[in-house]
Formats: structure tokens, C-alpha cells, sequence
């Protein structure tokens, strides 16, 4: 008998172990400035709070960025932090933005609809841990969310499946920065060249810079600096845009669009848009070879 109570108390030993070892398994989604949406998968174990494990960004699963995670967990007031350390490997993920490490606070919220979401802000920041951009991270809140919380429904379920991507909802404790429809815009892009004397008193502290050829691709090269910082380097110019994000620091920040050759059809000709804010300045920045425009960007005293 004494054998048998022992088996028993082992199997049940075993099976609390087991169930404990078993990893938490969220599956959301990374929305992006710009709009841009994306896949968001993380795989992790808590110990006491302290959880570490990896993320998974993707569009079409089997093709994805791993990234290793650590963070911690406040069960009380249920909120969640946690940061992508390093890129474990990229399995053939393309994307028109740059693929950063994120930092991320989520917390339970209401979406619009009036369900629960686990969601927060995050921002990212390349291995240099110079600022990429902002955006939110949204997982829908099911059983293995209940389960890390210590919120458990009455009826254990495996966590669905989810058939049809579901709305990135944007933090609302932050400025709608992607809805492109509220956005003031020049009505022209204001051409620059070598000499001109371009200032901007800016409101923000943020800048996002995209670049593209507004013609025809043509191959021209620019590289482009931010504070002697080099944004783009020798960097061919395409008819699809392609973005940098960084914070501002205090006083003047001075933007450089240097010419790095003429292409096939000269002179050298980039399409830029400076966003600051809600606000948008469009340029249109000519030069021959080793000509640069410059754009001095002032901090306002508000």
C-alpha cells in the first residue's frame, strides 16, 4: 500500500513539473509607423517572474527573424516587459523596413470592439542601440495569456488557432502617428541643392526621413548623414521608399544629402520627406557628383 501512495505522489510530482516546464506561447502581431503589420510569436518560460525565451517576427510562417527575449513579469498589476537581446537567425524574412530589436510594455487593455488584448507601445533600436521606430505589439487575450496572468477560465482549452489576422490596435497614450489621413502636408516638394541655406524649426523629437526616386529609377547613389551620423551610404535609389526613424537630440540637428554619382540621367535627384509629427516636409534634393544639400532641423523652445 505504502508503494502504491508513493507511485502515486511520483506521477503526480512528474506531472506538476511537466506542467510547469511547459513554455508560454503567445501569437499576435507587431504594428509598425507607416502601418506596416507583421506576425509576432513569443516562446518563453517564467521563473518567479523573470522570463526569457525567443520571438519570432514573420508575414509568411517558415520564413522568419528569431530573436532571443528576456523581461520581466508584475502579476499583480499584469503588466509585461520584455526585450529582444539579439537576432538568433533571419530564415528568408523581407521586409521594406529595417528589422530592429524591440523593447515592449504590454498590460491588459479594451480594443474597439470591446475585447480584452494584451498590448503595449514598443520602440526598437538597432546593435548600436541607435533608435529605429515605434509601433505596438497586440496578442489577443486567450488562454495561454489567462494562464501566464493566473487567470484561468473555468474550462482549460487549447489556445485557438487564429484563422484571419486581427486589427493592430496603436497605443492610444501616444500620437496617432501612422494615420497617414491626418498628417498636414506641403502641397510641393521644395527643391535643395549645394548652397542652399534650408532651416526648419521643428516641434517633435522624433524624425522619420524616407527617401526614394520620385522619376524614373535611374541609378542614382546618395548617402545620407544625420549629425556626421551616416543614415545611408552609398545608397542606390529606388522608386520604393525607404525609411530611417531617429530621436532628435537638444538644439540643431544638420541633414545631409550628399551625391554619390549622377546615374543615367543626371543630375542626381532624391525624393525626401522629413516627418515631424503630424507634419510632413517634402523636398526635392538635386546635385552633381560630391555636391551636398543641406537641411538644419531646429528644436523648438516649447
Amino acid at each position: 500500500m505504502k508503494n502504491a501512495f508513493a507511485l502515486v505522489a511520483l506521477v503526480l510530482l512528474m506531472s506538476v513539473v511537466s506542467a510547469r516546464a511547459q513554455p508560454h506561447t503567445f501569437r499576435g502581431y507587431m504594428g509598425v509607423e507607416g502601418g506596416t503589420a507583421y506576425s509576432y510569436k513569443l516562446v518563453f518560460d517564467d521563473s518567479s517572474g523573470y522570463i526569457r525565451g525567443y520571438a519570432y517576427t514573420y508575414i509568411e510562417e517558415g520564413k522568419e527573424v528569431k530573436a532571443t527575449i528576456s523581461g520581466r513579469l508584475d502579476r499583480q498589476q499584469k503588466n509585461l516587459f520584455f526585450q529582444e537581446t539579439s537576432i538568433v537567425y533571419n530564415h528568408g524574412f523581407e521586409a521594406s523596413t529595417t528589422m530592429c530589436l524591440v523593447k515592449a510594455t504590454l498590460s491588459l487593455k479594451k480594443s474597439s470592439d470591446g475585447s480584452d488584448i494584451f498590448s503595449g507601445p514598443i520602440t526598437s533600436s538597432d546593435a548600436g542601440n541607435v533608435f529605429c521606430g515605434q509601433g505596438t505589439i497586440s496578442f489577443p487575450v486567450n488562454e495561454a495569456v489567462k494562464r501566464l496572468l493566473n487567470q484561468p477560465s473555468a474550462i482549460p482549452a487549447p489556445a485557438p488557432k487564429l484563422k484571419k489576422p486581427v486589427r493592430v490596435v496603436y497605443d492610444t497614450a501616444r500620437p496617432p502617428l501612422a494615420v497617414v489621413s491626418q498628417k498636414k502636408e506641403k502641397e510641393a516638394a521644395e527643391q535643395i541643392t549645394e548652397g542652399t541655406n534650408k532651416a526648419i524649426v521643428w516641434q517633435s523629437d522624433t524624425l522619420k526621413l524616407a527617401v526614394w526616386d520620385g522619376g524614373r529609377e535611374d541609378g542614382d547613389r546618395v548617402t545620407i548623414s544625420c549629425n556626421e551620423h551616416i543614415l545611408l551610404k552609398d545608397y542606390e535609389i529606388k522608386v520604393q521608399p525607404v525609411s530611417r526613424i531617429m530621436l532628435l537630440p537638444p538644439g540643431t540637428t544638420v541633414i545631409t544629402i550628399q551625391a554619390v554619382n549622377e546615374g543615367n540621367e543626371p543630375p542626381n535627384t532624391a525624393n525626401l520627406v522629413l516627418t515631424d509629427g503630424l507634419i510632413q516636409h517634402k523636398f526635392v534634393a538635386y546635385n552633381t557628383i560630391g555636391k551636398k544639400a543641406i537641411i538644419r532641423l531646429v528644436k523648438s523652445n516649447r
